[in-house]
């Protein structure tokens, strides 16, 4: 087994004291919005950010049901509709009816939006070896695997949370204490 030290990003002015119990969540979380930034940085200039990047990186070429988008991308139907409806003003993509089922919709890139999608998707690629070149190949496997395993297990407690939380006096039931003291 590997052991590794973990440096903890303490966010500015943030006492030293709270950083020592941030949890993994939160340290997930801004990684994340780190990396949302920077994406919507560097697209300021071309008119795209980080959430138009994602939806555009998965409009397949045979277009996709707009109700598979959503929950594929973790948007609520408010902001997938506002997405979809800027990409559609700015010529990025198209909406038609299924040739099989007209009831439903399914999005298409247009070439402008596949133009879009290929620089999203170089840059996407150039920041993930930016990332393996900073990090030994035991470490990025480890990372990814880590990663990899986040939905399942939120997932899992989540399930487990919940059967708790509506049957608390239940005999079959543990209760379950949560702090982020060590």
């Amino acid at each position: 087994m590997l052991a590794y030290e973990f440096k903890v990003f303490v966010p500015f002015g943030m006492p030293k004291k709270s950083a020592d119990k941030l949890t993994a969540c939160f340290q997930v979380k801004t990684a994340w919005h780190a990396i949302f930034r920077m994406y919507n940085q560097m697209g300021l200039s071309k008119g795209i950010n980080s959430s138009t990047g994602f939806l555009l990186l998965n409009v397949p070429a045979e277009g996709v049901a707009v109700t598979h988008l959503g929950p594929a991308l973790g948007l609520s139907s408010r902001s997938l509709s506002r997405s979809l409806n800027n990409l559609e003003e700015k010529g990025w993509i198209e909406r038609r009816a299924d040739t099989l089922d007209k009831r439903m919709v399914r999005v298409f890139l247009t070439p402008l939006g596949l133009r879009f999608r290929k620089e999203a998707s170089q840059t996407v690629k150039a920041f993930h070896r930016f990332l393996q070149s900073k990090w030994s190949p035991e470490e990025w496997a480890l990372l990814e695997n880590l990663l990899k395993q986040l939905p399942e297990l939120a997932s899992s407690f989540s399930a487990q949370h919940t059967a708790y939380s509506q049957a608390p006096n239940s005999p079959n039931t543990t209760s379950y204490e949560f702090s982020l003291e060590h």
